[in-house]
This record gives C-alpha cells, sequence and structure tokens, in this order.
C-alpha cells in the first residue's frame, strides 16, 4: 500500500513542477537608422515582415498610459522593460521601434508566438563614439490586424490530474485482482 501512495506523491510533484514553467520573449533582426515617421516607419516594417503594419501607439515620457502596453524606463539611458497583452485589442505586435540619439531607432520584429502577450527588454542604438546606448525619445509599437484570444490550456494540471487517475486505477487494479 505504501508503493501506491508514493507513486501518487511523486505524480503530484510532477504536475506540479509543470505547472510552473514559463516562457521568455525572443527578440530578433534589429535595423537601425529608421526613418522618424510613425506611418514610415509601419511601411517599412510591413515590408520586413510581410503584413499590413500600423502604428499602435508611441510612447514617450509625456505619454504614457496605454492599457495594452507597459514601459519601464531603466536608471540606465536607453534601456526599458516592455511588456504587451495585445489579449482583446484586436491587433498582433509585430514590431517595437525604439528611437534615441541622431542615429535613428533599433526595430525589434516580434516572434509569432510572442504578438499578443510578451515581454523584454530593449535598447536604444549607441550614442556615436561613447559607446553607450541614446537616450530613449519615442517608442513606436506596430501591430497588424489579428489578435483573437488565445486560450492555453494549463498542460501542468492535466498532467497532475492524469496521474493521480492513474494511480487512482492502478489501486483499484491491485484490490480487484
Amino acid at each position: 500500500m505504501k508503493s501506491y501512495l508514493k507513486s501518487l506523491i511523486i505524480a503530484a510533484s510532477v504536475g506540479t513542477v509543470a505547472v510552473s514553467a514559463q516562457a521568455n520573449a525572443v527578440f530578433f533582426e534589429t535595423f537601425n537608422a529608421m526613418p522618424d515617421d510613425p506611418s514610415s516607419t509601419a511601411t517599412e516594417v510591413g515590408g520586413q515582415t510581410g503584413d499590413t503594419v500600423t502604428d499602435f501607439f508611441r510612447w514617450d515620457p509625456n505619454n504614457t498610459s496605454n492599457p495594452y502596453i507597459t514601459v519601464t524606463p531603466s536608471t540606465t539611458d536607453g534601456i526599458a522593460s516592455i511588456s504587451w497583452n495585445l489579449n482583446g485589442s484586436g491587433f498582433e505586435l509585430e514590431a517595437i521601434y525604439m528611437k534615441g540619439g541622431n542615429l535613428g531607432g533599433n526595430i525589434y520584429t516580434i516572434t509569432d508566438d510572442e504578438e499578443l502577450i510578451g515581454s523584454g527588454t530593449l535598447n536604444t542604438p549607441t550614442a556615436g563614439a561613447s559607446g553607450t546606448f541614446a537616450g530613449i525619445s519615442h517608442i513606436d509599437f506596430l501591430v497588424s490586424p489579428g489578435g483573437v484570444t488565445r486560450n492555453v490550456p494549463d498542460g501542468g494540471a492535466t498532467v497532475m490530474l492524469l496521474g493521480i487517475a492513474l494511480a487512482g486505477l492502478g489501486l483499484i487494479r491491485r484490490k480487484v485482482a
């Protein structure tokens, strides 16, 4: 009987570990010296991604409020932690353009699995010969139509319940046999 209890505890702990797993955002394809105009930037990103892209929100020190996007500038110039949850907005995030200094800005395109919900730490281009990041002028969030809410099943709870059910079936089988 003790071995069945041990199996049940192991199955439950495996399910608990699976529940706590999380993914991290991945950014790729950084472009420098992009135009400052949001519509020009959106056109350029659309050419890169093959999507119809529009400027969804322009963050700057005087315009920080958006219900879908959170920007937390670092105390170090040119770096910001950014998170987004576009569920219910009707849009998917395609790219983020981070402007700073006289060299333009960096464009970060977003991977498919992060278009609705994601986060990351981004930076502006370096400022001339100093080797430090330029201060943030503004950040454009470029989107395309879409943004259907995705309901992802909780795999950890499913694994835990399956483990408990299998352990229970093993107990019943032993009692019947």
